[in-house]
């Protein structure tokens, strides 16, 4: 065997040594690469792991917040079913009280009519309660007539619909 120009000779033990030695260096250096590969995987997975920690609380925080939202819609359909009562009540109120304005309005207007018929001589035009009782009789009727509906309530609820 040479090495740089230089004879030597190496004994079986010798070569087991080097042999051993270069076994125990490539062991060295392959478990060095398993290390470092074994810690980069445990970084991957701790990194995963975090990863996994913020998504779940990111869906956690969604869901509150559906949560919240669902009930402040539900709040509000709530307020929006109150509103269309009231609203309903308020046109019912309001058919109401035009129709009894009507009635009113044709029993003055029937009164003066009727005192005015008297007042020209007409026998049946008696003043007092039963021109009075006459001409409300005639006023309702034609308030009723006039409204085009056969109930107030059944307009209040077509006003609200509409």
């Amino acid at each position: 065997n040479r090495i740089m120009g230089l004879e030597y000779q190496t004994s079986a033990w010798q070569r087991l040594f080097l042999s051993l030695t270069f076994a125990a260096l490539a062991a060295g250096l392959f478990s060095v690469v398993v290390l470092v590969r074994d810690a980069t995987l445990q970084n991957q997975l701790r990194m995963a792991d975090n990863e996994r920690a913020e998504l779940k609380a990111r869906d956690m925080d969604l869901e509150h917040k559906l949560k919240r939202m669902e009930s402040e819609r539900a709040k509000l359909e709530v307020a929006l079913q109150n509103e269309k009562e009231e609203k309903r009540k308020l046109s019912l109120q309001t058919t109401t009280a035009a129709t009894a304005a009507k009635v009113a309005g044709g029993v003055l207007v029937c009164t003066v009519l009727w005192d005015m018929t008297a007042f020209l001589g007409n026998p049946f035009a008696i003043p007092g309660l039963v021109d009075n009782a006459v001409c409300g009789a005639l006023a309702g009727i034609v308030g009723v007539v006039t409204n085009p509906s056969s109930s107030t309530e059944d307009t209040a609820v077509a006003d609200v619909k509409s």
